[in-house]
């Protein structure tokens, strides 16, 4: 698997990062979890960070779904900057059954959005 770097054409990008994502799409459909959580590793080291926001929303499902601690993968997912960190929790809270890992990772969503000042409609 060859690397794709930033420098890399944009058609390039988004068409190797199109092809992972229709991947775990698949592999969600067919509920082959530590398979797909494999795949989001992978793709997550060849594609560059401009095509990682996607990538990570599987790989935090994935890892609810087979029952995988999320702390060092969450302390990655904050180098994204803030909204992705909420972004991450939020999915991981739809990925579990569990109702108290659900409200817990609603509130680190809340809690990593909190410096951020609030949208006036």
């Amino acid at each position: 698997h060859t690397k794709v770097t930033e420098d890399v054409e944009e058609g390039v990008k988004a068409f190797r990062s199109k092809m992972y994502l229709l991947l775990l799409e698949c592999l969600a459909d067919n509920g082959a979890w530590a398979e797909a959580l494999d795949y989001t590793g992978q793709a997550l080291k060849i594609l560059p960070p401009s095509c990682h926001k996607d990538l990570w929303d599987f790989r935090i499902r994935f890892m609810g779904k087979v029952g995988k601690d999320t702390s060092a993968e969450m302390l990655r997912v904050k180098e994204s900057g803030q909204e992705m960190v909420a972004r991450a929790w939020v999915t991981l809270a739809e990925s579990t059954s569990d109702k108290g890992k659900q409200l817990q990772a609603y509130l680190k969503a809340v809690e990593a959005l909190e410096d951020r000042p609030v949208l006036q409609a």
